[in-house]
This record gives structure tokens, C-alpha cells and sequence, in this order.
């Protein structure tokens, strides 16, 4: 069977790890409530489908995690990778902003996690501080400039 290789960051990987371990207590105390056989026969069938899901569930975020490749950032880094923190400007705005290009499985772009895959990610991947680059997205034309890489 083949097997997609993840490349997770730390955060990321600890994230899949806790969503793993609340899937086991849920499956545990559906387990516990599947054998409490005063419950209707129609909510312990919901019950029983739902302890189905959550075990494949669990056993999606095991196989991602069995074989992802961890990243560990050790140095900063000077071209813009999977892990980099990127810190920029955009053309227009106040401020500065900071995102982490992660693999799509952990993306969250509200919470500044970029995909690689993204127009905006795939566009920062090599980049080195002081670049500027112009980026086309669904939401309009953007420019950045990168002030730092973490």
C-alpha cells in the first residue's frame, strides 16, 4: 500500500497527536455507552456508526503520523522553506505579519500557518529576506516584501 510522507512541523505534529489521543477517549466512551443496553436501538446504532468513524479517524492520523518526517528547526534559516517563519510587508497595509509554511495537512492560514501549495506559500518557498515578491491570488494581486526569515 502506498503511503503519502507528511512533512510536519513540530506544532503540527503535537496538534495530530492531541487530536489523536481526544479520537481514543471518544472511542473509549462510545465503547462504554455501546453496552449500556437501555439506550434505544436507534441511538445506540448512531453510536456504533460513530465509533466506526472515529476509528478510522484514528487510524488516518496514525498512518500520517507513522510516517511523517518531523521538522526541527534548529538555525534560522536563509531561504524560505517548509518551517520557515516568514515575517513581511505587504505593499499597502500597516505592519508587519508572520506566517510558518507548513505542509497543507496543518495549514491555517487565520492562524498563520501558510500552505506550500498555496499561491502565497508556494510563492515565499526559496525566498531570502529583503526579496519582493508579487503574488497572484483569488482574492487579487498582492506584493510582499520579506523583512525576516525564522
Amino acid at each position: 500500500m502506498y503511503y503519502h510522507t507528511t512533512t510536519l512541523t513540530m506544532s503540527g505534529a503535537e496538534k495530530l497527536r492531541a487530536q489523536f489521543e481526544g479520537l481514543k477517549e471518544r472511542y473509549k466512551h462510545l465503547t462504554q455507552e455501546l453496552k449500556d443496553k437501555t439506550q434505544s436501538h436507534n441511538i445506540l446504532a448512531v453510536k456504533s456508526i460513530e465509533k466506526e468513524i472515529i476509528f478510522s479517524d484514528m487510524r488516518k492520523v496514525e498512518t500520517i503520523l507513522s510516517h511523517a518526517i518531523i521538522i526541527e528547526k534548529h538555525a534560522p534559516s536563509l531561504q524560505a522553506e517548509q518551517g520557515t517563519k516568514i515575517t513581511y510587508k505587504q505593499e499597502g497595509t500597516e505592519g508587519m505579519r508572520t506566517v510558518t509554511l507548513v505542509d497543507p495537512l496543518e495549514a491555517d492560514p487565520l492562524e498563520g500557518f501558510v500552505s506550500i501549495q498555496s499561491p502565497v506559500g508556494s510563492m515565499l518557498l526559496g525566498r531570502k529576506a529583503g526579496d519582493t515578491v508579487r503574488i497572484t491570488t483569488p482574492k487579487g494581486n498582492l506584493q510582499l516584501t520579506i523583512t525576516a526569515l525564522d
